[in-house]
């Protein structure tokens, strides 16, 4: 789904480690924490919408 070339330049702005695919497991959870009311983004915004794909950092956070 993510253009490898382009995975090779991304990293998180805030700490500068790589990012990487969410693989199924970690989408599933995030959805179902999105469905829940639980996740926020940077801003502090409620998620509502489920994600398709996601990217995460190496930590997987």
């Amino acid at each position: 789904m993510f253009d490898e070339r382009l995975l090779d330049i991304l990293v998180c702005p805030e700490t500068q480690m790589r990012l990487a695919p969410a693989d199924s497991d970690l989408l599933d959870s995030l959805n179902r924490a999105i469905a829940g009311g639980l996740v926020t983004n940077t801003g502090g915004r409620a998620v509502t919408e489920p994600l398709a794909a996601a990217l995460v950092r190496e930590d997987r956070k």
